[in-house]
């Protein structure tokens, strides 16, 4: 409820099934989103919603129910990731090797500040995947296909060197 202020636009996204619907109603206290009980065999929530619902609340703000997805990705966002790990950006920026992966090379301070509690591996694993994600959708798509084209190539290469040495037995 602390995002829920007067003015303010709130959107749940996030995979089906997981309690968006559930939420909305919770916050409206009435059943507007139809809901579906959870699965038995799994105890996982299951796809119910369809449509886009926006309703003003009384405190003033808007809030949107989505259907569920199956992906959520983020474009052109390294300089957003970049201000919400500040902590790890600067603490990275001290390491010896300005291209210092954090996976135990020397001088690396990522690992001394994990190593002394200063930084939880988990945001240290956050920020690494939010990273990841972004070079992968920030690549253009000539970038994407030479990488498409070299890892075919490659997969090729072992497998004709597989039926070469089948034929060597």
């Amino acid at each position: 409820m602390s995002w829920c202020r007067p003015g303010q636009t709130v959107a749940f996204l996030g995979s089906s099934g997981v309690g968006k619907s559930t939420l909305f109603n919770s916050i409206f206290q009435e059943n507007s989103q139809h809901t579906s009980a959870i699965r038995e065999e799994d105890s996982k929530g299951r796809h119910t919603t369809t449509a886009r619902s926006l309703r003003c609340a009384v405190g003033g703000f808007l809030l949107m129910d989505t259907p569920g997805m199956r992906e959520l990705q983020l474009a052109d966002c390294e300089q957003g990731v970049e201000q919400t790990f500040a902590d790890v950006s600067d603490i990275a920026s001290q390491c010896r090797f300005s291209d210092c992966q954090h996976d135990g090379e020397p001088g690396c301070a990522i690992n001394t500040a994990i190593t002394n509690g200063t930084l939880d591996p988990r945001r240290l694993s956050s920020y690494q995947k939010l990273m990841r994600e972004q070079a992968i959708n920030g690549a253009s798509i000539a970038e994407r296909r030479a990488a498409d084209k070299q890892f075919v190539k490659m997969c090729k290469t072992i497998q004709s060197g597989k039926k070469a040495r089948k034929h060597e037995m």
